[in-house]
């Protein structure tokens, strides 16, 4: 006899974040350290100052190809259970996403060729501040950094993000920070 397995189809991922988010999970942009945050082949007039302002006109925009690579440091260590990506609609939005754990020191060939703990197809309705991408706390938890990938754009040259934010909480210990250099 055979034995059956069913197969259930998951809820798409935004549907129901808020609900699974516990209230100590909040926007963790004030845990992003300024100092250690920096991308790579970034066009010098959208550089990464541009990300996260309250005008979309602001944005980070590639240079030489549409691959961005993009490093969050945190200032103290943090479960991630969710970010979200804003992007103009159109030629430059990003169509595809991966997201690395504590890996400060990659670059494009790295990124390319290493399993992302984190890897989506990008659709124009998940490019808004409404969506959030859950992420498996599992493979988020006590961090301290995020690299995100952004790999294509729909047009091809050029990507362009206006916003990414992480949401989860931070964990009781060290605010990297608040240590000072001694002797």
């Amino acid at each position: 006899w055979w034995r059956h397995t069913w197969i259930t189809r998951a809820e798409p991922p935004s549907v129901g974040i808020e609900n699974k988010m516990s209230k100590t999970q909040v926007d963790l942009a004030s845990y992003v350290s300024k100092d250690g945050t920096y991308a790579l082949n970034v066009d010098s007039k959208y550089p990464m100052e541009n990300l996260n302002q309250p005008d979309a006109r602001f944005q980070v925009r590639s240079d030489a190809d549409e691959q961005l690579l993009l490093v969050f440091t945190f200032t103290e260590k943090v479960k991630i259970c969710g970010f979200s990506i804003t992007a103009p609609i159109g030629d430059m939005q990003p169509t595809k996403v991966k997201l690395f754990a504590n890996q400060v020191s990659m670059g494009f060939d790295d990124a390319e060729s290493t399993p992302a703990v984190f890897e989506t197809d990008l659709e124009t309705a998940q490019l808004s501040p409404e969506h959030t991408f859950p992420l498996r706390v599992v493979k988020f938890n006590g961090i301290d950094s995020v690299t995100v990938f952004i790999e294509s754009s729909e047009g091809g040259d050029i990507s362009a993000v206006s916003t990414i934010k992480f949401f989860g909480e931070p964990l009781q210990g060290t605010n990297m920070n608040e240590l000072k250099k001694v002797g």
